[in-house]
């Protein structure tokens, strides 16, 4: 399973419960209107939804445009301008969900269809020294592909899809790292 799968199916249970209230910066007097708490349900709602069907496409191959995809990414400029009017979202939860967001927009890319292709073609291990066993390494390829091996991971993307593929490449890699980093983040809290 795949790094960004993985965030997937851990982001059911990131978003699915009520957000956590914003004690930091916290106005009581904001947080009594009857905008912030209609804006904070109509949120959680979104969010849940949002969350619900992220979830299912996790692990569906999908094409650039894909309507499926293109909901979600509506559904994130919706939540985001329904956070502006909630004092409730904490700052976490707010760039989770930036970061969530980043997510399904980059599933609608070619970088992303492309990484879909690598793992069913398998690329020759003996031409790319990115694809080393894990054995050599100690590490899982998929770790140091988007780390270390950021520029081998260029080439194979580039060989087997085409420059397309790796248009915006480090900005891709980046919020691959970024979801990965998410996703640990909820599997360690959920073990404490």
């Amino acid at each position: 399973m795949s790094k960004l799968s993985s965030f997937f199916l851990c982001f059911l249970f990131c978003f699915s419960e009520t957000a956590p209230v914003n004690s930091s910066s916290l106005d009581a007097s904001l947080c009594v209107s009857q905008e912030s708490q209609a804006a904070t349900i109509t949120c959680s709602t979104l969010m849940i939804e949002f969350s619900n069907h992220t979830v299912e496409l996790a692990e569906q191959e999908t094409e650039v445009d894909d309507p499926r995809i293109l909901k979600l990414i509506q559904q994130c400029g919706e939540i985001e301008t329904c956070m502006k009017k909630s004092c409730y979202m904490t700052d976490d939860v707010k760039e989770d969900m930036k970061i969530a967001c980043e997510g399904i927009k980059l599933k609608n890319t070619e970088f992303m269809v492309c990484l879909n292709k690598i793992g069913k073609v398998k690329p020759d291990k003996s031409k790319y020294i990115c694809l080393e066993d894990r054995e050599k390494t100690g590490k899982e390829p998929g770790d140091l592909m988007f780390t270390t091996k950021r520029q081998c991971t260029k080439g194979i993307m580039a060989d087997i899809c085409g420059e397309k593929a790796v248009e915006g490449f480090g900005k891709n890699v980046d919020t691959m790292n970024e979801l990965a980093k998410m996703a640990m983040k909820y599997v360690n809290s959920s073990k404490k």
